[in-house]
């Protein structure tokens, strides 16, 4: 629960920075989902993802834009498996 939680700070912390960062505002962070922790069992949803939405009419080039992944347990961008260019 703690680990999930984090992540979740994490990401809503990620989501305020973006638009102040960002070359297009229209472009935003719409879904982020941290994989739901780890159990005995297992999450019945278990991959990371997050869903970026463009709120305008027009293409926006998103070429080298980046996300970072963090976790309670990790260091941001302590390995390349954390940092994300987009194409």
């Amino acid at each position: 629960m703690t680990r999930m939680l984090t992540n979740v700070l994490v990401l809503a912390l990620i989501a305020l920075a973006v638009p102040a960062l960002a070359v297009s505002p229209d472009v935003r962070i719409s879904q982020a989902y941290g994989g739901g922790g780890s159990g005995t069992a297992g999450p019945t949803f278990n991959q990371d993802y997050v869903e970026i939405f463009n709120a305008s009419g027009a293409t926006v080039d998103i070429s080298n834009w980046t996300i970072e992944y963090g976790s309670s347990t990790g260091s941001w961008g302590s390995s390349a498996g954390n940092i994300f260019t987009f194409p």
